[in-house]
């Protein structure tokens, strides 16, 4: 059973995710109940198998942190993606619209479902890449994003740790472009689905080997490297769901010593402050430097030194 899973548990979750999507489709259920009776499967099988099945004992689950991931489930991915229809679906159908109009062109509506997928994927994974490698780049989005990085225990719940700043600006940048290139509702249910099952497997802490889908999907092997403490890795393997804009770019990485990763640990930098508590997750953006360990404080500081000798 345990090969079964190391081997076809991922492609076979994807694969699945669609098939009943699709089923549930034909027999009149809405999207809106599609989405959450998928989700939250994935999510019960997910910890189900880490349970039986943990890669590693260096992993476990902290009763803080999954208080904490599951309010971030029901607070912080559900108000901001509210909050940003409310404030900008009309606005960007409107200017969609207008461009579509004036260049003549639309979605392909009468294109086979799973062209009209792919073809999502590689809109919104571009979309996505970028978003994610700036949140990186720049310490105002990296403060944010810090939050999906804190944890230490590397299990399925750390998919829905997310900021409610992060959510926003994420949900805000791959659904509004999709919404300007005009998806149709239904394509995006499907890509709703997929994203929530390639982040809950992403996430998972027993073994998935992904063999040639490595080198197209942003898969469970490649995505723990992502979470690395160490900066020269983790700032890598952008991709959500398709890592191909990551071997595009540059940015893919695939070392083999994965004991390493385990041994040394993942999350922030050793030292860094971390309260686990969904409040402590809320306002750790806007207490960044007090959290920060001395070295990575003295790092910084020397590094600005020496840039202002050098001017």
């Amino acid at each position: 059973m345990k090969t079964f899973i190391t081997y076809w548990f991922y492609p076979l979750s994807l694969i699945l995710t669609v098939v009943f999507a699709w089923l549930l489709k034909q027999a009149g259920l809405s999207n809106g109940l599609i989405v959450p009776i998928l989700s939250l499967s994935i999510i019960v099988i997910c910890f189900a198998l880490e349970l039986k099945y943990r890669d590693t004992q260096h992993w476990g689950h902290n009763r803080e942190e999954i208080t904490s991931d599951l309010l971030h489930a029901s607070v912080s991915s559900t108000i901001p993606t509210w909050l940003f229809r409310v404030l900008f679906y009309s606005l960007i159908v409107e200017a969609s619209s207008r461009f579509q109009s004036s260049f003549d062109i639309g979605w392909p509506n009468d294109w086979p479902l799973l062209v009209q997928i792919g073809l999502c994927l590689l809109f919104s994974e571009f979309a996505a890449y970028w978003i994610h490698r700036t949140l990186h780049t720049f310490d105002i989005g990296w403060r944010i994003h810090a939050v999906h990085h804190s944890s230490r225990n590397y299990y399925s719940l750390i998919g829905l740790r997310r900021h409610p700043l992060q959510t926003f600006i994420t949900f805000g940048g791959r659904i509004g472009f999709l919404w300007f290139v005009g998806v149709p509702a239904d394509i995006l249910m499907y890509y709703t689905l997929i994203a929530a099952t390639n982040s809950l497997c992403q996430h998972s802490s027993f073994e998935q080997k992904a063999g040639p889908l490595n080198w197209i999907m942003a898969t469970p092997e490649l995505h723990r490297w992502h979470h690395s403490k160490l900066v020269e890795e983790s700032n890598r393997n952008y991709g959500d769901i398709l890592i191909i804009y990551d071997v595009l770019f540059g940015t893919r990485i695939f070392p083999k010593d994965v004991e390493r990763l385990y041994d040394k640990g993942m999350g922030l930098p050793d030292g860094t402050q971390v309260d686990h508590s969904y409040w402590g997750h809320l306002k750790m953006p806007f207490v960044w430097k007090a959290i920060q360990p001395e070295k990575v404080l003295s790092d910084k500081e020397e590094n600005y030194e020496k840039h202002i000798a050098g001017n």
